[in-house]
């Protein structure tokens, strides 16, 4: 009969095992956990980007002066945001649109070099707020931030939403516009002061 020998493993070798088994699954957690933390930042960045879009349609729609103002809280050095319109509105809508947002991940703010708290960006037919909003994970602005994301408002009627990458915000095509000329010939009926009518020419 032959001697059928098995294989013995030293405590050294199972020590060695679990300790790369280990790690494997560190690094993983890690990598998940930043996937997570990277996904949860630019989803409130997104939700920037709704409140400042709903400001600019309620500017639109009730003739009305509308801020978004960004804060971060003295003592937990948490980010919010809200909307805040000058018209009067019912209690109903001021409970939906008035609300105020809290964020975890994103961790400061800046307009172009406007670090001010609150800080408002307006959004009126004869003053819009003009700037790149840029709103980063990092605690301070300057110093290496994680990720970033920036938001360009052209200081007129226009679609918003992240920096756009192959073109400047004052060359974007007509087509592209969120209204039709008519919309900025009403808004803007002084002679030098419409971006497309100007652009025509």
């Amino acid at each position: 009969m032959r001697n059928i020998r098995q294989a013995h493993f030293t405590l050294l070798e199972l020590l060695i095992v679990l300790l790369i088994l280990s790690l494997g699954i560190a690094l993983t957690g890690v990598k998940l956990k930043e996937a997570y933390e990277e996904q949860r930042f630019f989803s409130e960045c997104g939700q920037v980007i709704d409140q400042l879009r709903m400001a600019q349609e309620l500017m639109l729609v009730l003739d009305s002066d509308v801020e978004v103002r960004l804060a971060i809280d003295p003592e937990t050095k948490q980010v919010t945001s809200n909307l805040a319109v000058e018209k009067p509105l019912n209690d109903a809508w001021v409970k939906l649109i008035e609300r105020k947002l809290s964020f975890s991940a994103i961790r400061s703010y800046k307009f172009d070099d406007n670090q001010a708290n609150p800080l408002v960006v307006r959004f009126s037919l004869g003053n819009m707020s003009k700037g790149k909003l840029v709103l980063s994970a990092a605690e301070h602005s300057r110093t290496g931030e994680l990720w970033q994301e920036t938001i360009d408002l052209i200081g007129y009627p226009s679609p918003i939403g992240k920096k756009r990458l192959s073109q400047e915000a004052d060359g974007v095509d007509l087509s592209q516009r969120l209204y039709p000329a008519e919309v900025y010939e009403e808004l803007y009926p002084e002679p030098g002061n419409n971006p497309i009518a100007d652009k025509k020419k």
